[in-house]
């Protein structure tokens, strides 16, 4: 069949249609080329995805008592196994926990029993990481006062709502999809300094501003001597989140970004988006200040005890006015947010330092708007894998050599050595002699299949050799077809002097792209063991304790044919607990620049600095592994006051 043959008559097309199926806002953020006029262009339809689960949500009226009956029994059932020995202080903490009760609360408190199985959890707490499904929204306003009150040391709050929720179990990793979870993540990391900060649009700093402005905004320090991570988890109706990436890449140039935009489910009423970031810290920005003493005039929120054998006379989802201030907060709500309100609101403020001017009350910690930020600043590294579901069409790199005046997106000749002489050829010529090389091995039904999920993989900047180029290292954008004038259509900006090549993205490619990092990342820690001369010695490599994970909605069971696929294969390689959420868009770094991607799993690998782990005795644990402990409380660490955004 001539490759001519298989050019179609298409519009506009998305490279993830089945994120546009899945309620996904990434093609909000990404370019519009100008409309086809031609005739020759290529189909570009994705695999279907299988339908949402329905979930019937129960009546506030049935659940009172009944909720808390059940939470807290199951609760004080479970965690009552032997405590095991200590860790050491050295040792960070870091556990996780899935639950799938119908009723937030309910999972929440089911979470905190299998964190607390696997033993006690220390005085002061850095972290709590949660995500939550939509099935659950009536009560988000409920979940970090909730938090609060379980966990008393609690010093910070973050997370998000997810189509799917990622996290542990005694079973091992689960994608929980179209379904009620929540995943909880407790951690104390006595090397390094954990910030919560949420940011909208006010707050970000203009292009001019230095990296100063940024380190107030964040509560990072300008130039950080230690090692500098970030996790952007920003709404979808967010159209400043490249401003925000391209920010921080600036300010930070070496520190290491990941994260992804919130989704929820359709099938639920509502389907709210929403963040939770919340600090206890005075000099967090108003929005996440700690509540002030309740109102003399409003009655508190008060939440049954995870341990209590009572039921409780609040109802789950119980309108809130007012919220008691849990430990560790001091000091009163100031600037735009509403103090010791429990609901959320829409995004206002100057934006100034100081004064965040995000949506939602201080207490509540919920967010319609913006982005939570997380920065983790000290002696812990985070490795990122991300695998974008591409597998290249042929080993061929191509060169642009022109792209239309007018509009950046249209190529219009590539060449690439041993083709044509390494003459320019017009784009659509181009295409054909790359398809002509794989015809021979597939069949009509193949041929359609693979046209239909190309895309184009755009090499970064550099002067790496293009026979040295891996498929890791090419940042993936949409083939939106060809015009009239044969010109190749892609979902960027392009310049001549670009190299490129044609990719596939289907279910190989994901399975391949996904395999190949997992396989990189272990040979990359055994070559470390080896130069570092063994576990132990000086410069020896550190073991991960954790594991961040943020996998496209339009992966999952609809791509692969099975449950949490990208989850369970990435703990193979990494097995340590992992947390995260089925995204809108996923955030990582190609290059040296961060984007937002598509069809995209972005895993970050957390462990300690080598230097540190050298003194280490071992790695954090999980709710999953029963032999971990507790870390001793942690030293107040200093955290300077936030600023604004690019």
């Amino acid at each position: 069949m001539a490759a001519q043959q298989i050019l179609l008559r298409t519009g506009p097309g998305s490279a993830c249609q089945a994120h546009a199926r899945r309620g996904c806002a990434l093609a909000r953020h990404k370019l519009t080329p100008a409309p086809f006029t031609g005739t020759a262009r290529l189909q570009l339809d994705t695999p279907s995805v299988a339908p949402s689960v329905p979930f019937t949500q129960p009546s506030r009226a049935s659940r009172t008592t009944s909720v808390f009956a059940r939470a807290s029994s199951s609760s004080a059932a479970d965690a009552a196994p032997s405590q095991p020995p200590q860790e050491p202080a050295s040792t960070p903490l870091w556990r996780t926990h899935i639950s799938r009760k119908p009723i937030l609360l309910q999972a929440l408190y089911d979470c905190l029993a299998g964190l607390r199985a696997a033993g006690p959890l220390p005085d002061r707490v850095d972290l709590a990481m949660v995500y939550v499904s939509s099935a659950y929204e009536q009560d988000f306003p409920l979940l970090v006062e909730a938090l609060r009150q379980q966990v008393p040391g609690l010093r910070n709050v973050f997370g998000c709502t997810g189509f799917g929720i990622i996290g542990v179990d005694g079973e091992g990793a689960h994608e929980v999809e179209a379904a009620a979870a929540l995943s909880l993540t407790l951690a104390s990391i006595p090397q390094a300094e954990v910030v919560v900060r949420h940011v909208d649009t006010a707050d970000l700093p203009d292009g001019d501003a230095p990296p100063d402005r940024w380190a107030a905004l964040l509560g990072v320090p300008a130039f950080p001597e230690c090692p500098l991570s970030f996790v952007v988890l920003a709404d979808p109706t967010f159209g400043e989140v490249q401003d925000l990436l391209d920010g921080l890449d600036f300010a930070f140039p070496t520190a290491t970004k990941i994260g992804g935009l919130s989704s929820s489910t359709p099938s639920f009423t509502g389907s709210t988006t929403a963040t939770f970031a919340w600090s206890a810290s005075p000099s967090a920005s108003s929005s996440l200040m700690p509540a002030s003493s309740p109102s003399p005039s409003a009655p508190s929120t008060s939440f049954p005890s995870a341990d209590s054998t009572t039921s409780s006379s609040t109802a789950a989802g119980a309108d809130t006015t007012a919220t008691t201030s849990g430990s560790g907060s001091s000091g009163s709500s100031s600037g735009s947010s509403g103090s010791g309100s429990s609901g959320s609101s829409g995004s206002s403020g100057s934006g100034s330092s100081g004064s965040s001017g995000s949506s939602g009350s201080g207490s509540s910690g919920m967010f319609t708007r913006g982005a939570a930020v997380l920065s983790l600043h000290g002696e812990v590294q985070m490795d990122l894998m991300i695998a974008q579901g591409c597998r290249p069409l042929t080993s061929t790199t191509w060169t642009v050599d022109r792209v239309a005046a007018g509009d950046p997106t249209r190529i219009l000749a590539l060449s690439a050595e041993g083709v044509a002489r390494g003459r320019p050829l017009p784009a659509l010529e181009a295409f054909q002699v790359e398809l002509q090389s794989v015809l021979g091995g597939m069949t009509e039904t193949q041929l359609r299949r693979t046209v239909s999920n190309l895309t184009v993989g755009v090499a970064p900047e550099g002067l790496k050799p293009a026979a040295e180029l891996e498929p890791q290292d090419f940042l993936i954008r949409a083939l939106r077809g060809f015009d009239a004038e044969q010109a190749l259509v892609v979902g960027d900006y392009m310049r001549a002097g670009q190299r490129l090549r044609f990719m596939v993205r289907d279910k190989q490619g994901a399975q391949e792209d996904l395999t190949s990092h997992g396989l990189a990342f272990k040979r990359k820690q055994l070559q470390a063991m080896l130069m570092g001369g063994g576990a132990g010695g000086e410069g020896a490599p550190s073991q991960p304790f954790g594991m961040l994970m943020f996998t496209c909605n339009g992966r999952g069971s609809g791509l692969y044919g099975e449950d949490s696929y990208d989850a369970r294969t990435l703990s193979t390689y990494v097995p340590v607990p992992v947390a995260g959420f089925q995204c809108n868009g996923e955030i990582g770094r190609v290059g040296n620049t961060t984007h937002l991607h598509g069809f995209t799993c972005a895993a970050g690998v957390l462990r300690l600095t080598s230097e540190v782990a050298a003194t280490a005795s071992g790695s954090g644990a999980s709710a999953a592994a029963p032999s971990s402990s507790s870390a001793p409380a942690p030293p107040s660490p200093s955290q300077p006051p936030p600023s604004a955004q690019e």
